[in-house]
């Protein structure tokens, strides 16, 4: 609405400068929208290795009493 105004007015340098600021405004946008897709991107990737990481962890647990109990069991 600014920059319709402005058209109005005969100040034509103001009005380029608002327009040339709104279009780098919405580049700003595009690109923090980009990053903060990146950025959980890495966090779900994170929180998939975490898991995967309690699950080896827990696997190697159950290994171990398997491996005891076998022993007792001979």
């Amino acid at each position: 609405m600014v920059i319709v105004n402005h058209q109005l007015s005969p100040n034509l340098a103001a009005t380029r400068i608002l327009a040339r600021q709104l279009v780098r405004l919405r580049q700003q946008i595009t690109n923090l929208q980009r990053s903060r897709s990146q950025i959980r991107g890495v966090a779900t990737h994170t929180q998939a290795l975490y898991a995967s990481t309690s699950i080896s962890t827990g696997m190697k647990g159950a290994t171990k009493a398997m491996v005891a109990m076998n022993k007792v069991g001979t």
